[in-house]
């Protein structure tokens, strides 16, 4: 069997070149910059009040103090979006808003909190230095800088970014599509109520959430029995809409109803392996027609899952564009665990900050089909092959489950 690190190159070199598309920038958070972008002006392009208070010159005020303070004559007023007219001269001062453009001959603002105003004049009552309180124009953004790489992840701050300069349609990296292919007589669909022998189509709905928080764009597609042709038909309808990658979900093992690799032989696909030696999610097949990544995965939700964190993931983030790797952290084991010797296996575990450290406990069941414990999980832990025990207390690596990092930061662990 191949190893995870072996079958995870082979994803990665079979993967189809990205493609771009434009899109809204209200749509754009998520999606992957295609092009460097470069500001062709300052921001915020105006020097600007950074307090409320009077805009003043700093010369005129440099001998204020609270029990002699210098008047000066108010000759009009400021607010962001509004600015003033007025030049302030010698002896002069302009009632300014925070955001609101510097009125020209000023230099600096003074605080409301550090004056007094009556009757059309104001009692400055400390000095300020040239600048004080004062936003610059280029303060952001200078123009002709590059202010976003090509690559980029498209977060709150970057959208933020490229509505300041005008962006209001953004060429990124397409989302990559897929299609997900449910295989198995047993399978009902989620709203129905399974007769006996029957489960509902947990592993597709599952793969779908996964897909989509590598960034990818996940497609449901229909529910076909163990038929090699009916398989064989549904894979191929998807070929035919070209999407990136095409994942299956049970039959890939070497039961006489484990028909998918025989489906991608059928439509001519290359293949690129079968089996992995992990656990759980052994039961992996991978091939590529044309320019679509072909992956089965077994029908069982946490041995699918666990395949897809490991071996897709790092392939479906990378064609999206922006590589999202599960967070590694070292751990110790609160229990003893027995090993395989010849797989990896992924021992599902909740990660907990204790004593300045991390330590994993094991979530619950390890079986393949057990969904729950892997909900209770927050990571991986990596138990490496040739090892058949590893006592309570042995360090190992653990992959951290998107979302649940800032967590364990949080409690002093040391996550990367």
């Amino acid at each position: 069997m191949l190893s995870v690190q072996e079958a995870t190159r082979l994803l990665l070199g079979a993967l189809p070149e990205p493609e771009t598309e434009e899109v809204d920038l209200w749509s754009a958070a998520g999606c992957v910059l295609a092009v460097d972008v470069v500001a062709d002006s300052d921001l915020p392009g105006f020097r600007r009040a950074a307090m409320d208070g009077y805009a003043v010159r700093a010369d005129d005020v440099a001998a204020a103090e609270g029990r002699r303070p210098v008047l000066l004559r108010v000759i009009g007023e400021a607010a962001a979006g509004r600015p003033s007219e007025a030049v302030v001269v010698p002896g002069t001062a302009v009632r300014i808003s925070t955001g609101a453009p510097l009125p020209a001959g000023a230099d600096a603002v003074v605080r409301f909190e550090e004056t007094r105003a009556s009757d059309g004049r104001v009692a400055v009552l400390c000095p300020v230095r040239p600048g004080e309180n004062v936003g610059e124009a280029d303060e952001d953004v200078r123009a002709g800088e590059r202010v976003l790489a090509a690559g980029t992840l498209l977060r709150p701050p970057e959208i933020g970014l490229l509505a300041a300069l005008g962006w209001a349609r953004v060429p990124v990296l397409r989302r990559p599509v897929v299609h997900l292919v449910s295989t198995g007589d047993e399978l009902v669909d989620v709203a129905a109520t399974p007769a006996y022998g029957q489960v509902r189509n947990s592993t597709a709905y599952a793969l779908g959430a996964a897909v989509r928080q590598c960034g990818g764009q996940p497609v449901l597609r229909q529910r076909v029995p163990d038929r090699l042709e009916a398989i064989a038909s549904a894979v191929a309808a998807s070929l035919a809409e070209e999407p990136e990658v095409v994942i299956t979900t049970g039959g890939a093992s070497v039961g006489e109803h484990d028909l998918v690799r025989l489906a991608f032989d059928r439509l001519g696909a290359e293949h690129l392996f079968w089996r992995v030696a992990m656990k759980p999610g052994m039961n992996v097949v991978a091939a590529k027609r044309g320019r679509t990544l072909l992956v089965g995965l077994s029908g069982n939700p946490a041995a699918a899952l666990c395949s897809f964190e490991v071996i897709v993931r790092p392939a479906l983030t990378a064609l999206a564009g922006a590589e999202r790797p599960l967070a590694r952290a070292r751990v110790v084991l609160d229990e003893e665990v027995a090993q395989i010797p010849v797989r990896s296996r992924f021992l599902r575990v909740q990660v907990y900050a204790a004593g300045g450290v991390l330590r994993a406990r094991p979530a619950g069941s390890q079986l393949p089909s057990v969904l729950s414990s892997l909900a209770r999980a927050n990571a991986f832990a990596v138990i490496p092959p040739g090892l058949r025990t590893l006592p309570a207390g042995t360090v190992v690596e653990a992959l951290i489950f998107a979302g649940s990092e800032a967590g364990l930061l949080s409690g002093g662990g040391g996550v990367s």
